[in-house]
Order: structure tokens, then C-alpha cells, then sequence
């Protein structure tokens, strides 16, 4: 060490001295990465001329490609690729994947070092280069492919593809396992393979499904067999339809304490939140139903939310107002861009249930097409101005 190094400690503390030398940290670019392994195992859908595949990386392939540990800052890369083969340029909509992705400088950023502007110049140029480009069109027979940078999901990742044209527009969804979820992938098959044909129970007018869903049980059972939450929402349509609509209103896969009804616990649950700013922490349970109304499958569901909302000191209590949650998220469903229809049915909680609820549950039906506000249809069932609230205790 030279004379004036104990001098420099001296005046600057090791503390303050161990910083500043470790913010010199160099960072090397690493080589291209071989992703052959990421695209064979992507998730592919194809529609209108649009073919779309996406994977997500495994710890050592994101530290391989990247060369900084972006998972420990709370950044999930999710690699894309989008084949053109229609006539015309498309825009890929970036925000109806994430709301609240991280542009390349951003993630650059969490990176960089003070005083190391050659080394962070590398970082955002080398995070810049490998993002997927969502600023320019996709011409005609055009492959593009890179990574965007998302919030982390808990197993499966829901991807949602809205590609724009001149008055043409289209919706691609894909399911992506994450790697080190052994059962992401078959978690799916599970659900979509319940019942049986000979199980399953057809439905084809409004009638059948508004007497068919009275019939339905009525609250979800806690594992003392307690009746705690009311089933309030029936949701109509194939998987890769509703879960993408109660994603872009802010719900997200989650693991949540299990309830139990047809005497199971739920297929899948979700929470509504948001990573920046607190959402209505509203949590919804589904249970698929052996119910095909017009060849879709029916599921029931229990909206709830803890005692307080976002300001809930115990957030697996919950709310005895079970109506409140179950209204604001069907208010905030009808912006989510494939509500066709709607209706309200009896046949939600019961007398043993200490939630109070008016007893309607919900009905929507989601459709593949975007479905403008004034275009959504109600059953002609219940009407909620003719159903008393109930009282407090």
C-alpha cells in the first residue's frame, strides 16, 4: 500500500473508502448468450397471421445473458419473439403485458455505480440492445424478437399480446411456466382436464344458466367446515379469455390461504394489487364447474377482501360486507376490453354465514373480441335497484 493509502482511510473512513472502491465494481459485457435453449421450450400461439412465442430464463441463463443479478432487484426479463405475416406494419402495446414494465434504462439504473460512468455507459447500452424493440413497427414478414422487462410472477406468467394495425387490431395469449416451477406447467392441464365429458352438464339459454347457477353451493368452507365466503361471481369463458381481463384490472396469481368448495379447494386464486401504488387488495377465488354454457366453461368464484382494505391491520381477516368487494370488482371489469355480457342470479351466502351479502352473484361472460362499454349486453334476470342490501348487525 502507498504512503498516502492509510492517509485516505484516515480521512474517509474504511466504511466510506470499502464504498467507494466497491462502486468502481467493473462490469464486462457478457458474449451473446446461446438462447436455443430458451426458444425450445417457448410458449407459441398463432393468430391472424401472428405468430408469438415467449419463455422465461432460468437464474444461470439471466445471469449468462445479462451479467447482473436482476432478480435480486425485483426485475423478471421475459424473452419475446413476434413473427409479422400479415400485410401490414404492427405495434406491439407494450403496457397491455405489464402495466408497469421497466424500460431498459430503468433496470440499467438500479445498476449503475457512482463514479464508473464508463461501466454504467456499458450497463444501459448492453440492456438497451438486448430489449425487445416495441417502438418501431414489426414490417411485414418481419421476426422480431428480445427481452421486456416485467415484475415478477409467481409461476405461470400470464402474457397478454395486444398487436396493433391500420383498423385491424389482435390478442394473443400465452401461458409461460416459469423454469424453476416444476408443476407450472402441468398446473393448467390440471384445471382444464377436471371433468370428464359424461360429467359435464350443457347449457344453452339464459334460463338454464340462470336456474343452473341458483343451484350452484353457496359459500366456500373454511377447514372447520365454516361457511365464510359467499360465492358471488360466476365467470363465463374459456381460461385464456378471463384470467387476461382480470389481469389488465391489477390481479395476479397468488397463493392464498385454501377455502373449499365441491369439496375441494380452489382451482387457482388471484389478488388485486399493484407494486407502486396500493390497490383495493380485493383476493378472488375460482372453482371451475361442470357447467358448459353454449360450450364454455362456467366458473364460481368468492370475492373478498380483508377487514379495512389498504388499510387492513390483519390481512387474512375479512370484510363482513362481502357485497362491497364483489361490486367494485365487477365496476372495475368493465373496463378490462372483453366483458360481452353480464347478469345478476340468486344463490350467493347463506344464513351460517357471518359475511352479510344481498345473496346475488354475478354473472359475466368473456369474449375473445375487444368489446367497447356500450356494447356489453345484461341477462335479463335479477335487477339489483329490486334486491334489498342487507343491514348491518
Amino acid at each position: 500500500m502507498s504512503r498516502r493509502a492509510p492517509r485516505i482511510a484516515a480521512v474517509l473512513g474504511p466504511g466510506l473508502l470499502a464504498g467507494l472502491l466497491g462502486s468502481c465494481a467493473s462490469f464486462d459485457t457478457p458474449p451473446p448468450a446461446d438462447l436455443g435453449p430458451v426458444r425450445s421450450r417457448a410458449v407459441e400461439e398463432t393468430d391472424e397471421g401472428v405468430r408469438a412465442a415467449a419463455a422465461l430464463l432460468t437464474s444461470d441463463e439471466l445471469l449468462a445473458t445479462f451479467g447482473l443479478d436482476l432478480e435480486a432487484r425485483g426485475v423478471q426479463p421475459l424473452w419475446l419473439e413476434v413473427e409479422n405475416g400479415t400485410d401490414q406494419p404492427l405495434f406491439f402495446i407494450v403496457t397491455g403485458l405489464d402495466p408497469e414494465y421497466f424500460a431498459p434504462l430503468e433496470v440499467a439504473h438500479l445498476h449503475h455505480r457512482r463514479f464508473s460512468g464508463d461501466r454504467n455507459r456499458r450497463v444501459d447500452e448492453h440492456l438497451a440492445a438486448l430489449a425487445f424493440d416495441n417502438r418501431s413497427g414489426i414490417l411485414p414478414g418481419e421476426v422480431r424478437s428480445g427481452f421486456v422487462y416485467t415484475n415478477p410472477s409467481i409461476g405461470t406468467k400470464v402474457v397478454d399480446l395486444d398487436l396493433l394495425g391500420d383498423e385491424w387490431a389482435t390478442t394473443l395469449t400465452l401461458f409461460v411456466p416459469d423454469p424453476a416451477d416444476a408443476e407450472a406447467a402441468a398446473r393448467r392441464s390440471t384445471i382444464e382436464a377436471r371433468f370428464s365429458s359424461p360429467e359435464l352438464v350443457h347449457l344453452e339459454d339464459d334460463a338454464e344458466l340462470r336456474a343452473a347457477l341458483a343451484d350452484l353451493p353457496c359459500c366456500a368452507q373454511d377447514a372447520t367446515g365454516e361457511h365464510v365466503a359467499p360465492l358471488n361471481l360466476a365467470v363465463v369463458g374459456e381460461i385464456d379469455r378471463w384470467v387476461p381481463a382480470f389481469q389488465r384490472r391489477g390481479y395476479r396469481y397468488t397463493e392464498v390461504s385454501p377455502l373449499s368448495a365441491f369439496q375441494r379447494p380452489q382451482d387457482a386464486a388471484g389478488r388485486r394489487n399493484a407494486r407502486w401504488v396500493d390497490a383495493q387488495p380485493h383476493v378472488v377465488r375460482f372453482w371451475q364447474t361442470p357447467l358448459r354454457f353454449r360450450s364454455l366453461p362456467v366458473w364460481l368464484a368468492a370475492v373478498e377482501t380483508p377487514r379495512g382494505g389498504r388499510f387492513a391491520r390483519e390481512p387474512d381477516s375479512r370484510e363482513a360486507d362481502a357485497d362491497a368487494a364483489r361490486d367494485d370488482a365487477v365496476v372495475d371489469l368493465l373496463y378490462c376490453q372483453n366483458l360481452a355480457r353480464m347478469g345478476f342470479a340468486r344463490g350467493a351466502g347463506c344464513a351460517a354465514s357471518r359475511a352479510r351479502t344481498d345473496g346475488v352473484r354475478v354473472a359475466l361472460v368473456f369474449d375473445e373480441r375487444t368489446i367497447p362499454l356500450d356494447e356489453i349486453r345484461f341477462f335479463d334476470w335479477e335487477r339489483l335497484v329490486d334486491i334489498p342490501r342487507p343491514s348491518a348487525p
